[in-house]
């Protein structure tokens, strides 16, 4: 497990202006491609948290992963229990995810000029 570094606080508003711009880009696009999900953003502790499951079958599980520009920084599942978001997949709520920022993701995120990204 990775240790959690303290974060610069104008560091961690620029991650969470732009992690408000991924998340408006999301809404716009949510009725494209076979996901659907949402970034609901990053805490003062620097954890990116948010859902996605296939459009499909309604299902999470799926594949997810966080990126730097072009950079992988972490890849995961998105099976975390989000009983909030129920209603919105019609039936599967293990859809959750969350990644947990360290030194060497914000060193990689700067060198890419902020560019981070969520993918399935």
């Amino acid at each position: 497990m990775s240790k959690l570094l303290p974060v610069p606080t104008n560091a961690l508003r620029t991650l969470r202006q732009r992690a408000d711009r991924l998340r408006h880009a999301a809404l716009r696009k949510h009725r494209q491609g076979p996901y659907q999900g949402y970034v609901d953003g990053i805490s003062d502790d620097g954890v990116i948290r948010g859902w996605v499951c296939d459009r499909r079958t309604g299902r999470g599980r799926v594949p997810v992963a966080l990126y730097a520009g072009n950079h992988l920084l972490e890849a995961g599942y998105a099976n975390s229990l989000r009983e909030d978001v129920r209603g919105v997949t019609d039936g599967d709520a293990e859809c959750g995810f969350q990644f947990i920022l360290t030194g060497a993701h914000y060193h990689k995120i700067s060198e890419t000029n902020g560019r981070l990204s969520v993918w399935t």
